[in-house]
């Protein structure tokens, strides 16, 4: 058994499906290993203010199936400077918190990071966005959900790649297409794009879908509240492990362990194999 004796679990960044399955197995895990658990609300916001208190096992019954958060999320700029992570700190310190569960992306775990090392406050993060494009892990909490509605890790295409393609289908008499535009999107995101379409095709009826935040909402499917469930007893035994400055990931079906240092500089991008599929199947 490790030193520690209580962890904090907090949800930061954009919300996930699974992220409530997420805290559900971390809080119960924490309780059958003898560690108190507390939740910080509204991320790392909440640790700087405070808003933090200790869960027992019937604060997250019945919360496996709701989307979102119990504990809400929030981006924190103030938590970049050191001045915010002190405030954070002399929270934990406050509360009796000695270890933390960060559910959240890449972002998430930068700040974790340097907190840890700042304070030597064994962090373990857990995967959670609808984007899958984090480096060590096949699957990301809530990424099976969104992908019953729509998403996929970014790729870079040129316009001109696009109307090329668009221009085949017409060849062959295509009906219909679907264009998929990331958000962020240097062209301009979808609104520039569907101009440019218009220009180019005076014939198509363009039209315009922007899914937003329909993505991250819904209950979570089976194997996100799996995935959020086995993850998050894994992050505690990590704890246990002595293990800070790591993720918790699945790769093969098996348990890994990633270092916040490699999840922060690298991403896993779209498997071109599986994008030249778009092609096969455009014929």
């Amino acid at each position: 058994m490790a030193k520690i004796k209580s962890v904090g679990v907090l949800t930061s960044g954009g919300d996930s499906p699974g992220m409530n399955a997420a805290v559900r197995a971390v809080v119960r895990a924490a309780i059958y290993h003898g560690l108190v658990p507390f939740g910080i609300r509204h991320g790392y916001f909440g640790m700087m203010t405070g808003q933090i208190r200790e869960l027992k096992s019937q604060h997250v019954s019945g919360i496996i199936q709701q989307g979102g958060t119990i504990l809400k999320t929030a981006r924190c700029e103030e938590f970049k400077t050191v001045e915010g992570r002190k405030m954070a700190y002399d929270q934990l310190k406050k509360h009796g918190i000695d270890s933390l569960v960060i559910i959240g992306g890449d972002g998430s775990f930068r700040g974790a990071g340097l907190f840890s090392v700042e304070f030597d406050i064994p962090c373990v993060g857990m995967p959670g966005t609808i984007d899958n494009d984090i480096f060590g892990t096949d699957y990301t909490i809530g990424y099976d959900t969104a992908l019953n509605t729509v998403v996929i890790p970014e790729a870079a295409t040129e316009p001109k790649k696009l109307k090329s393609f668009l221009e085949e289908g017409n060849k062959r008499k295509k009906t219909s297409n679907i264009i998929i535009v990331a958000e962020g999107d240097e062209e301009g995101g979808a609104y520039a794009i569907a101009n440019k379409v218009k220009e180019d095709f005076k014939d198509y009826d363009v039209r315009i879908t922007i899914l937003g935040h329909i993505q991250r909402g819904g209950s979570p499917t089976a194997f996100d509240r799996y995935l959020a469930t086995r993850l998050g007893v894994a992050a505690i035994e990590a704890l246990l492990e002595d293990q800070k400055s790591i993720m918790v990931g699945l790769i093969n079906n098996e348990v890994v362990y990633t270092p916040f240092a490699k999840t922060i500089k690298q991403h896993q991008m779209a498997n071109p194999k599986l994008l030249e599929l778009v092609n096969i199947l455009n014929v």
